[in-house]
């Protein structure tokens, strides 16, 4: 961690100012889901960074304090997921670039879009436009088969519902991908939302 460089010494320490102890510390309770052991993600490495940081940005006191500490953490965690969560303001165009990756899948030109978002309020937002913007957006990329998945952040209960859009675009050089792809996600119990829009969206089940 660039984290421990900063603290490994007090000479680094001299140069670790309480904003930049923050952007780390925000970056270990991003990638530790808030040090939450359940996650399965965090370290003993993770929770002794934290706890140092910690007394830098907040004091001896509140860092030697776990009640106060663990509001402190709660909050900070919270105001990153918000804005992790926080799509609202781009277009789909954008949206659909922001996290996207391309692969080939059984040598069919495959891309995946995360869009932080449910299904249905980027399908509202964009209107009559939405289905010639995926189009658009997949044949840019020569895709035979385009995925979004949509994440749903409920910061009351810390948790997220995923779904999956399956989209065959009009250009697509073979129907065969798009086929396999809903096949392979039936098979796996993942239930349609609905079939009367063109893309087939899943839900995903846990």
């Amino acid at each position: 961690l660039v984290a421990e460089l900063y603290l490994c010494s007090e000479a680094a320490r001299a140069l670790l100012s309480p904003e930049l102890a923050k952007l780390m510390m925000a970056a270990v309770l991003v990638d530790t889901v808030n040090l939450d052991p359940a996650a399965k993600k965090v370290t003993p490495r993770d929770s002794r960074v934290f706890a140092e940081l910690a007394e830098v940005l907040f004091g001896a006191s509140v860092a030697g304090d776990s009640a106060q500490l663990a509001q402190h953490r709660d909050r900070l965690f919270g105001d990153l997921q918000t804005a992790k969560y926080n799509d609202g303001p781009l277009s789909l165009a954008d949206a659909m670039r922001k996290d996207y990756k391309g692969f080939q899948m059984n040598g069919f030109e495959t891309g995946i879009s995360t869009i932080l978002l449910g299904i249905d309020d980027v399908i509202a937002k964009a209107g009559q436009d939405f289905a010639s913007c995926c189009d658009d957006f997949a044949a840019q990329h020569g895709l035979d088969l385009y995925l979004i998945l949509f994440a749903i952040y409920f910061p009351e209960t810390r948790s997220q519902q995923r779904q999956l859009m399956v989209l065959q675009p009009t250009r697509a050089r073979r129907g065969e991908a798009f086929a396999r792809a809903i096949a392979h996600l039936e098979a796996l119990e993942q239930l349609p939302l609905r079939q009367h829009f063109p893309p087939v969206p899943f839900n995903q089940s846990e």
